[in-house]
């Protein structure tokens, strides 16, 4: 788990590329936000599994493994903050159409 923590560029590039993924997917999810959060959040899961077995053929477990992990427990994070704030807009959303 430290070697997780310590990574640096490689956890920020983590960030980088979840983030891109999610603001992919809102955009290319239209006016409605149930269909953008369901875009976001799948664009931004990646196949980590697919991804850690490719690896292991190709690439020394050992790097690859430390990276594979950064970025699964940083899309988790992004994702569930997402989530959060897309249910909380929802949620306005309808309340304003009920008002």
């Amino acid at each position: 788990m430290g070697a997780v923590l310590s990574l640096g560029i490689v956890s920020i590039l983590a960030i980088a590329l979840v983030a891109a993924a999610s603001l992919i997917g809102h955009i290319l999810g239209g006016y409605r936000p149930e269909t953008q959060t369901a875009l976001a959040i799948s664009n931004a899961n990646r196949n980590p599994g697919l991804a850690l077995l490719i690896a292991t053929f190709n690439f020394n477990l050992e790097v690859v493994k430390p990276v594979i992990i950064s970025y699964v427990l940083i899309s988790g994070i992004i994702t569930t903050v997402y989530n959060q704030q897309m249910k909380r807009r929802i949620a306005q959303a309808i309340t304003s159409k009920a008002n």
